[in-house]
């Protein structure tokens, strides 16, 4: 478990590993701090690990956020271009 404290915007990470979150000692260990911190006013976020390939979901979202980019540059060329009569 790692615990990333952000003072500046009142937020606390807490990222867990697949051993974390079956590990009954590291549960226990999650209640006082959501306690602490939530008397502090702070947002606490917990991270979990996921189980997908990290590389093919960074590629797949990539490559999405191109196709989306150039969709939208097409859209304002088109609203942009005087339609010619």
């Amino acid at each position: 478990m790692e615990v990333d404290v952000h003072a500046e915007q009142k937020m606390v990470c807490i990222w867990l590993t697949h051993a974390d979150e079956h590990n009954p000692a590291v549960q226990r260990q999650l209640k006082p701090l959501y306690k602490k911190y939530s008397t502090q006013k702070y947002t606490v976020a917990v991270f979990h690990s996921g189980h997908d390939d990290l590389e093919d979901l960074t590629r797949a979202l990539v490559v999405y956020n191109r196709k989306r980019l150039e969709e939208a540059r097409m859209e304002k060329e088109k609203q942009e271009t005087p339609l010619l009569n």
